[in-house]
């Protein structure tokens, strides 16, 4: 990060969902565990995504 640069990720084509849902069901068939992300991630994604809605519905601050 640059200050005053504009960042643009690479995104690859087509679905986010899609791509997901697929990743884990290769994951499930050939019974190894996720690399990309683990649950301790997805805990993390969670508790971030109540924290913002908790927050824009009491215009607090919500400590994680």
């Amino acid at each position: 990060y640059e200050p005053g640069r504009a960042y643009v990720p690479e995104v690859p084509a087509g679905d986010a969902y899609e791509r997901q849902t697929a990743y884990f069901v290769e994951s499930v068939r050939n019974n190894q565990p996720p690399t990309r992300s683990g649950t301790a991630s997805a805990r993390l994604a969670v508790k971030m995504a109540n924290a913002a809605r908790q927050s824009l519905e009491t215009g607090a601050v919500v400590p994680l």
